[in-house]
């Protein structure tokens, strides 16, 4: 997927999501080859959100991970 930045380039969801102010966040964390199995929706002020991801390090036979978010869940 791509988007338009401000001075009407096209640009991929990486490059508009991680600038690099958000890369330099202390509480930011790229994991690499691994495999999301399952975004986890709750139930939040009575509207459906995403807060955090299920996912396997090594592939579907890794061990199975759960991260929390305060804020969005970014995939691609």
């Amino acid at each position: 997927m791509t988007y338009v930045d401000s001075k009407g380039r096209r640009v991929s969801t990486e490059r508009a999501y991680l600038t690099s102010e958000v890369r330099n966040r202390s509480n930011f964390r790229v994991i690499t080859n691994a495999l999301v199995t399952k975004v986890i929706i709750e139930d939040v002020d009575g509207t459906k959100k995403a807060v955090g991801v299920e996912y396997s390090a090594n592939g579907a036979l890794g061990e199975r991970m759960r991260i929390n978010v305060r804020r969005e869940v970014v995939l691609w």
